[in-house]
């Protein structure tokens, strides 16, 4: 099998625990990248993040941004496919949490935003803006919103708060023990990752896909080959075709080796 397209996770996956990208990493996804293979980075992060760590790694190929809610060329700085919370569910959860006590974080396409500062609560280290004006945050693309709290606590809410809530159309995942994130129910990674090949004219059995965490069990399920990290939760471990090496262990470059320079 010929892959043409890998698409591959962050956190838990590209970094290893120290936040650092392997050097063994980085040769393999260059070596691959000289065969014409396209990496893109499938990530939470905002488009900005994400090509931080491309310029580490020396590529520019499309990204997957916010858990799926756009697709971005970096080449051309465009928005290829978006796809944005819904003006009311993003107030209904801002305004839930507000009344559950809970750090809030708000993506928009440009900022940051939280309902409170809280500095065992941070966000990657990102500045946020604190929002005074719900209604001026609304006028925005909400990329998606982020609960931030006690790993069990947010279990629970999870359990006895959220499925008793209203929605238009929201999902939400765990994409670290405490964090919480909520995005449109019509995207995900693995959507984003369908759509990307599409118009790659890539045939989907030809796309790779390295994950750690739930929110890479759809793309890790629709990719011709789906990889789960040794350090993966075990939802991601049941549904992956390949379980790799940890990503302390340079796992991604163990499956550019086997499945693409060495084919």
């Amino acid at each position: 099998m010929k892959y043409e397209l890998v698409a591959i996770d962050i956190d838990g996956t590209l970094l290893t625990d120290e936040g650092l990208i392997s050097e063994k990493t980085k040769i393999a996804i260059k070596n691959a990248s000289q065969k014409g293979v396209i990496f893109t980075i499938a990530s939470g992060r905002s488009p900005d993040e994400i090509q931080y760590f491309q310029s580490l790694i020396g590529i520019n190929d499309p990204i997957i941004a916010y858990n799926g809610a756009q697709i971005f060329d970096v080449k051309k700085s465009l928005v290829l496919k978006s796809k944005y919370l819904q003006k009311d569910d993003a107030k209904h959860l801002i305004q839930l949490g507000n009344a559950l006590d809970i750090v809030t974080y708000v993506t928009t396409e440009k900022t940051l935003y939280v309902n409170k500062i809280d500095n065992n609560k941070q966000l990657y280290g990102a500045k946020p803006v604190v929002i005074k004006n719900i209604s001026s945050v609304l006028k925005k693309n909400i990329c998606k919103i982020i609960w931030i709290d006690d790993a069990k606590r947010l279990k629970q809410l999870c359990k006895d708060i959220l499925p008793f809530e209203t929605f238009k159309s929201v999902k939400y995942f765990t994409s670290a023990p405490v964090l919480l994130e909520f995005v449109n129910k019509k995207i995900s990674k693995g959507i984003s990752l369908k759509l990307l090949a599409k118009m790659l004219n890539i045939p989907l059995s030809n796309t790779i896909a390295i994950g750690d965490g739930d929110n890479d069990i759809e793309m890790i399920e629709i990719a011709g080959l789906g990889v789960a990290m040794k350090n993966a939760s075990e939802d991601l471990k049941k549904k992956a075709k390949y379980i790799t090496a940890s990503n302390n262990k340079d796992g991604i470059a163990e499956v550019i080796e086997n499945f693409i320079l060495n084919n």
